[in-house]
């Protein structure tokens, strides 16, 4: 029987996520095309680079600590993040190894927007029904009343 030998390199360029790969001194050792495609820059702007230096607003954001966090801690971390630059939502899942972290992310934009959406619909429902709405917790606390429960209420 013949088994054939597949490059892992292969494999990761076939995925639908976007990875890239980075040594101890934060330098991308690997990108699969997803990546380059999303983070609109191509193999040659990223391999060998720092990413801090590739992407410098990125230590401003949580993306950094976490990271660092994952690198210090060998913890695998999930986050989400907005990139300002790239004007695109993120779920992030890091991977790290004594030898440098595995980043996968999806962009999540889309399904960003949708939620925002549906969150507007529903408080637009909720502040602007005649009848008194109200929400509490499990302690029967009040969490939130629209205009029409102030006024049933008279405060």
């Amino acid at each position: 029987m013949y088994i054939q030998q597949i490059n892992p390199y292969e494999i990761l360029d076939r995925i639908t996520d976007a990875f890239f790969a980075l040594d101890r001194e934060w330098k991308f050792t690997y990108v699969n095309k997803e990546a380059t495609r999303l983070l609109r820059r191509n193999m040659q702007q990223l391999l060998g680079k720092c990413i801090w230096e590739v992407f410098p607003e990125a230590v401003d954001l949580q993306t950094y600590q976490h990271y660092h966090m994952a690198v210090r801690e060998q913890v695998s971390i999930v986050f989400e993040e907005y990139s300002p630059p790239l004007k695109m939502w993120f779920e992030v899942r890091i991977y790290p190894s004594p030898n440098g972290l595995s980043v996968y992310f999806q962009d999540i934009t889309e399904n960003k927007r949708s939620s925002s959406k549906r969150e507007q619909h529903y408080k637009s429902l909720f502040e602007n029904n005649p009848a008194a709405v109200y929400s509490f917790d499990l302690e029967g606390n009040f969490l939130s009343v629209n205009h029409a429960m102030e006024e049933l209420l008279g405060f």
